[in-house]
């Protein structure tokens, strides 16, 4: 190459000549570009382009053709480059930089530009990106136009390596799609904005152990779910629930949820859970009625009676509560023979004969019957909670000794040691032996199988060596021992004050109940008497009236009997009629008479499973129930449950999940386009879209298989248009103009390549590319000059 100074001096010289006309600067300036455009042409390198000499090139203009030749032909290379980036950003290959340096460059930049373009296309974007000029900008928007309406998904890249082994951005699991990298988080963590941290619970979990992990909320039991509880049941997941509908047999009235520990319907308060239907926007308000709502438009002036407008911060807030009449002494029962009980929206009263029950019942005024009362539920029982366990019975409650474990290999469980002389597990006093870790301002106590720390009251001791130690409310503290002991209050007469009360002593507390014969009255809190006779509670024999007595009841024989007995003589009393026997009932042909004291009942046959009854003859008919459906034991057709019953053949990795009169396998493996699951469930595997003949290649085109996908292949000489999904020929004259022919030749393109011709005067050397002209001998004082047509001789 030549030395700076000498080609700015040569310069000068050439600018000084065409500044007077003795050379036509644009001639020689598109002859010598053409020459380095035509060498990268041939050899696909400028490396070698210095080596060449300048053959028929005046003196003066040897710099400047010099720069212009070298300077076309790494143009040349520049585009050849770029195109070749572009073909590999549409073909789906990785943007991997080439082996040679020279362009490497310019040719993964113009890969990743069409990348962006094609990217920008598929998703709908702005074909101009601001701030980027030059070479990427016209790429960019060339494979943007050209995927902006194609309907075909982005190829995904094939790499060599996963991604995720060698730079994992991910916090929890990473996956290598070719194009990107997914990230997703373990169970119960949610992904940040980023799309690589986990951080947090996704909803349906909540944190643990500081937030290092999360585990699954049981929505059902902590009543957070939407399930309609009138004719369905919550039933928890991971990550959620489901509601499932209650079968035909257990079913509760709409607007009604069956509670299965009681067994009873109870009302839905849809004001409360907000599966009303009242309009915010029309300012409503909702009110719970008895299995349903009511809607109630404008102000607190609008609630029914029976129920008081309360206000929050706003009148969304608000809604119409009901009024309890008992409690807030609005009612009008007679206290001394009634008892006031608070329905919504209004109150009852009834006798106190009626709602008295005998010890372990409660009345409940909804269905105006005595219930048992689950003593160990509401805490009502004297079972020593530290070495004894409440069970409940009908009317009652049993209080059973917690019994140590089994020991294994003389070792016990934690709380217990081994003892050699009964060879069993035995109470370890963690507050005897020091062995506790209750901090300063409380005491330990010992319960069976482990300890509590107690706060002690302010102003307590705390010092466990001298002195008198405070307990919680309840309780005493026993030097001797060095724990806090149960206060039997029962032992002070004024425990229970009023008449014909008792007293219970419970752990830590007491309480304090009627005498048999008296129940409680709940709004003056004393005992009174209960009328068994008006309750209906007495037993007296048949023949006999029943007369109320303080405390108690009395039987006192009569003569007359009512409707169903009839007064037997010999045996002075009165005796029941058997309808039944007697054939006096009018039960129906589908019914079967039982007999019942004074009276008689008619109870409903009951068909073998699978059957119904015709009420009018009393024939058990079966059932014929279609495919996913059985017949109950009331001969109605119920779904059935085959995820239950095992009878899904749900492969693995799938939940079954049933439908009505079905069942549906749910993929738990989810897998993307392009992709199957195996026959056994346990991975996915990729579709050979070419070989299973699935693919949108036509004639001319090569399917060729990737991961999740496939790409069509062109041969050279043609690119594939994504919109048209054909192989478009590359109209090289277009594209390269007279880069490829010289300048005394037209470029005429060909399907898939092209050809220059030579104008007149003109002949193709070898290559078929570069047009030499004829060689003339010119008179003298002329001069050969080449034009576009031929050669010629001109004056000097």
């Amino acid at each position: 190459m030549m030395e700076t100074g000498l080609v700015v001096r040569l310069l000068a010289v050439f600018l000084f000549s065409a500044a007077f006309g003795l050379v036509e600067p644009q001639a020689v300036l598109e002859d010598c570009c053409l020459l380095g455009n035509q060498f990268f042409g041939q050899k696909q390198d400028c490396a070698a382009l210095s080596d060449v000499p300048l053959i028929e090139v005046a003196e003066s203009e040897q710099a400047v053709c010099l720069l212009m030749r070298d300077m076309c032909c790494y143009h040349s290379m520049q585009l050849h480059m770029c195109d070749a980036g572009v073909q590999l950003a549409l073909s789906g290959e990785e943007c991997n930089l080439p082996e040679n340096e020279l362009g490497q460059l310019i040719y993964k930049q113009c890969c990743d530009c069409c990348k962006f373009g094609t990217l920008a296309g598929v998703l709908n974007m702005s074909c101009h990106v601001p701030n980027v000029k030059g070479m990427c900008d016209d790429v960019y928007h060339s494979c943007c136009s050209r995927s902006l309406n194609s309907t075909e998904a982005i190829s995904a890249v094939t790499v060599d390596e996963d991604r995720c082994l060698t730079s994992n951005p991910c916090d929890h699991e990473c996956k290598d799609i070719g194009e990107v990298i997914i990230c997703s988080c373990h169970a119960g963590f949610k992904l940040a904005e980023d799309g690589s941290t986990c951080s947090g619970c996704e909803a349906g979990f909540m944190p643990v152990d500081g937030g290092a992990s999360c585990i699954d909320v049981d929505e059902c039991a902590e009543e957070i779910h939407f399930c309609d509880l009138a004719a369905e049941v919550c039933v928890n997941t991971i990550g959620g629930y489901d509601c499932h509908a209650i079968d035909s047999e257990k079913s509760c009235s709409i607007g009604f949820a069956l509670n299965f520990t009681s067994g009873i319907c109870q009302d839905i308060d849809e004001c409360v859970f907000g599966t009303h239907t009242c309009s915010k926007a029309n300012r409503q308000v909702c009110i719970n009625t008895p299995g349903s709502f009511q809607c109630t438009a404008g102000n607190g002036a609008n609630c029914p009676e029976g129920f008081r407008y309360t206000g929050g911060l706003g009148f969304e807030d608000g809604s119409c509560q009901d009024i309890d009449e008992c409690l807030e002494g609005e009612d009008e029962c007679d206290h001394l023979t009634q008892r006031c009980f608070n329905f919504l929206g209004s109150y009852q009263c009834h006798s106190i004969a009626e709602s008295t029950c005998q010890i372990g019942y409660q009345y409940n005024p909804q269905h105006r019957a005595c219930l048992d009362v689950d003593e160990c539920e509401e805490d009502f029982n004297n079972c020593n909670k530290v070495t004894e366990i409440c069970v409940n019975t009908v009317g009652g409650y049993n209080c059973e000794a917690i019994q140590p474990p089994q020991p294994t290999d003389d070792v016990c469980t934690r709380g217990y040691v081994y003892s050699p002389f009964t060879r069993a597990c035995v109470d370890l006093d963690e507050c005897a032996e020091a062995a506790h870790r209750c901090e300063s301002g409380t005491i330990c106590q010992n319960i069976v199988g482990s300890y509590r720390c107690v706060p002690v009251h302010a102003g307590g001791s705390t010092d466990g060596a001298t002195g008198d130690r405070e307990c919680q409310v309840g309780y005493i503290y026993n030097s001797a021992s060095r724990r806090c002991e149960d206060v039997d209050e029962c032992l002070n007469e004024s425990a229970c004050p009023g008449r014909h009360k008792r007293c219970g002593n419970t752990a830590g507390s007491f309480v304090c109940r009627c005498d048999h014969g008296f129940a409680e009255n709940t709004v003056w809190g004393t005992c009174e008497d209960v009328n068994e006779c008006a309750a209906g509670t007495a037993i007296c024999p048949n023949g006999q009236r029943c007369d109320n007595t303080i405390g108690s009841y009395a039987c006192t024989r009569e003569v007359s009997c009512g409707t169903g007995y009839t007064f037997e003589q010999g045996a002075q009393q009165c005796v029941d009629d058997n309808e039944c026997e007697l054939g006096t009932h009018n039960c129906g042909p589908a019914y079967d008479c039982a007999n019942i004291h004074g009276s008689f009942r008619c109870i409903i046959k009951v068909c073998p499973p699978g059957h119904t009854i015709n009420l009018q003859t009393g024939i058990c008919k079966e059932v014929q129930c279609a495919r996913g459906f059985r017949a109950n034991i009331q001969g109605q057709c119920v779904d059935v449950n085959e995820c239950e019953t095992l009878t899904d053949n749900c492969r693995r990795n799938q939940r079954c999940l049933n439908t009505i009169g079905s069942f549906i396998c749910k993929n738990l493996l989810n897998c993307g386009t392009g992709y199957v699951i195996s026959e056994d469930g346990s991975q996915c595997m990729d579709v050979n879209e070419c070989t299973e003949g699935t693919h949108e290649c036509r004639g001319g085109q090569m399917c060729k298989n990737r991961p999740g996908g496939y790409v069509c292949q062109c041969d050279n000489g043609y690119v594939f248009n994504g919109g048209s999904r054909i192989c478009e020929d590359i109209d090289e004259c277009v594209r390269y103009g007279p880069q490829i022919c010289s300048r005394t030749a037209d470029c005429i393109n060909t399907p898939g390549s092209y050809k220059c011709s030579c104008h007149d005067g003109f002949k193709s050397d070898e290559t078929g590319k570069i047009c030499k002209g004829f060689s003339i001998l010119c008179s003298k004082g002329k001069i050969c000059r080449s034009t576009k047509a031929f050669l010629c001789c001109q004056k000097w």
